[in-house]
């Protein structure tokens, strides 16, 4: 095999990898006008662990047009229809101690609720899920406060 055919033939390989490999859709953007926001995850497979935690939404942005002073005080974290045995641990969601979110988990751990003081600034945040038993890889979305 040449040296070009070997390059060709790896290069296709990690196109399809890419392509196999179930990477969180966290792209989308999400406006939280109203005074509570909710945030819908659900469980992948995982390639390096058990499971991979998605959110529906990358990055909620509280209040952009800066008319509600109450937007956003509390977020919700929830599983969406159909996510069977998985629940949030005690470090369901994680915000940085200087945000301004006091976070608590509510029930057996099927949602997540936060507080949200409205701290300015993009606040990234994990996501931490156990599903099957098993704890899942750890996800970063962001929640932007004005």
């Amino acid at each position: 095999m040449t040296p070009r055919t070997l390059l060709s033939a790896a290069v296709c390989g990690l196109v399809v990898l890419g392509c196999a490999y179930p990477w969180p859709r966290v792209a989308a953007d999400r406006e939280c006008v109203s005074d509570q926001c909710e945030v819908k995850v659900t469980v992948l497979p995982g390639t390096t662990g058990p499971c991979i935690p998605d959110v529906d939404v990358g990055r909620v942005i509280v209040d952009p047009g800066k008319s509600n002073p109450n937007a956003g005080k509390v977020i919700f974290w929830e599983f969406a229809s159909g996510t069977t045995n998985a629940q949030f641990p005690a470090d369901g969601i994680v915000f940085a101690a200087d945000s301004g979110f006091q976070c608590v988990r509510q029930g057996q751990g099927e949602r997540f609720m936060c507080n949200n003081a409205r701290s300015s600034g993009p606040w990234k945040y994990s996501v931490n899920v156990v599903s099957n038993g098993a704890r899942c890889e750890e996800l970063d979305p962001y929640v932007v406060n004005p």
